[in-house]
């Protein structure tokens, strides 16, 4: 049997296409292997949202080329639909895809060998590229899966090079998603986390029209599903009927992960972001005051051209006020091809190194602030993902706190613990009931 491996780099929607290439190797009789392992076959699906990301990307493609001498090496996703030339032009390479004929890999592999001259399918993307999601995704060692729902950002932020390398917004069927989340239902995960580029456009491309709230009422009556968790959505796409579903159905994660990217205005219209400040306080506190458990977690790019001290000021307080429970903090990558890295006004590379470690630092006060309100609180369902050596387990509660547990539990059950610590080392708390259909709240 033949077997390949997989490098996911990147954002969860890159997560959910490798496992759903995995699952088609699957179907063809390959067997999927931890990456380092001896395979016939290295896949690595790369990113191109900074250049850090992009430089990981050739790391790892240079890695698997010297440990895997032997191997078929395919390249694909972002960074070889921006730039296919970086990977066809690698030695040892031997195919490089894009962002949608990646899922086609199966077909190209039969005129492949280790030795034929390296092979780039990269095409332009379409004006219209219709939403690809063959098969459920093959997730290893998951307690969690990935769902895609959408692809693609209409969206024309003037940093982001997402729209050039992933096309325009489209969605899948309302009845195809629902089949994909009945399989991996049956195939025991009690968690899906749905995911694409630009969920709070979701059914907005569809005939007829719909939405993530319609999408997720049909989930909900998925038997058996016991946790939907959203990823990323943009503060203009939480509605009023959003929230008030997720009050009302506590299958729903109290988690939001809500991009701020600036606290200020002139900023946020220098990037082209489709709201402003007061949108976004007023969405996280619309958010917090009806789910007083909510997580809401959030980015922020540091750095943007044109940031000066009194706008980073802006960002810091903005955030420093509101009830946020973590950052993710970027500096600004200027990405060839975006507006914004023409821009006038750079920021040099110690400011915004600077500015990141005070976001960073912010980061560690709200994360401990936001964990410490459940010292010997309310009880929290934590799916459990694995055991670790010296008699202890670590999981996810819904509202997104990584716990450790004294004791080992069973893999994929979900266990209601009481939290009885916090620090910088992480979230400690204890086993009240193990039970793998935990009801309360």
């Amino acid at each position: 049997m033949k077997r390949v491996s997989f490098y996911t780099l990147g954002c969860k929607l890159n997560q959910a296409e490798s496992a759903t290439i995995a699952a088609s190797f699957r179907q063809h009789g390959y067997e999927i292997v931890d990456f380092g392992q001896r395979a016939d076959i290295c896949f690595v699906n790369t990113c191109s949202v900074t250049e850090r990301a992009e430089q990981k990307s050739r790391q790892i493609v240079r890695r698997v080329i010297q440990t895997m001498p032997r191997a078929i090496v395919v390249v694909a996703g972002c960074y070889c639909q921006l730039h296919p030339e970086v990977f066809s032009q690698t030695p040892g390479v031997n195919l490089v895809l894009g962002t949608v004929n990646k899922f086609d890999v199966l077909n190209y592999l039969t005129e492949i060998t280790k030795d034929s001259t390296p092979l780039q399918l990269v095409k332009k993307l379409p004006d219209s590229t219709p939403f690809c999601n063959p098969e459920v995704g093959y997730f290893t060692n998951h307690t969690r899966a990935f769902l895609k729902i959408q692809e693609g950002c209409d969206m024309s932020c003037s940093y982001c090079s997402v729209p050039l390398s992933r096309g325009r917004s489209r969605s899948g069927l309302p009845e195809q998603l629902v089949r994909h989340a009945q399989k991996l239902v049956e195939q025991s995960f009690k968690e899906i986390v749905l995911t694409g580029v630009h969920i709070g456009a979701y059914g907005h491309d569809l005939h007829p029209r719909t939405n993530l709230v319609q999408l997720l009422k049909k989930l909900l009556a998925v038997p058996g599903l016991e946790r939907i968790r959203l990823s990323s959505i943009d503060p203009n796409e939480i509605s009023q009927e959003l929230i008030e579903l997720v009050v009302r159905e506590n299958r729903i994660c109290p988690h939001f992960h809500i991009p701020l990217q600036s606290g200020d205005d002139e900023i946020l219209q220098r990037m082209n972001r489709s709201y402003r400040v007061a949108r976004f306080r007023q969405v996280v506190n619309q958010i917090t005051q009806r789910i007083p458990e909510v997580n809401i977690g959030t980015d922020v790019i540091v750095g943007f051209p044109g940031e000066t001290d009194r706008h980073f000021e802006n960002t810091y307080r903005l955030l420093e006020e509101l009830p946020i429970g973590y950052l993710h903090v970027f500096s600004f990558s200027p990405r060839p091809g975006t507006p914004a890295a023409s821009f006038t006004g750079q920021i040099d590379q110690s400011t915004k190194k600077k500015r990141s470690q005070e976001l960073h630092r912010l980061n560690t006060q709200k994360k401990l602030a936001f964990a410490s309100k459940f010292i010997g609180g309310s009880l929290q369902q934590v799916l459990v993902e694995r055991n670790h050596s010296g008699n202890m387990a670590e999981g996810l509660s819904k509202n997104y706190l990584r716990v450790f547990i004294d004791g080992n539990y069973e893999f994929n059950q979900i266990v209601l613990v009481q939290i009885l610590q916090v620090g910088t080392d992480g979230i400690y708390g204890k086993v009240v009931k193990e039970n793998s259909r935990v009801n309360a709240d």
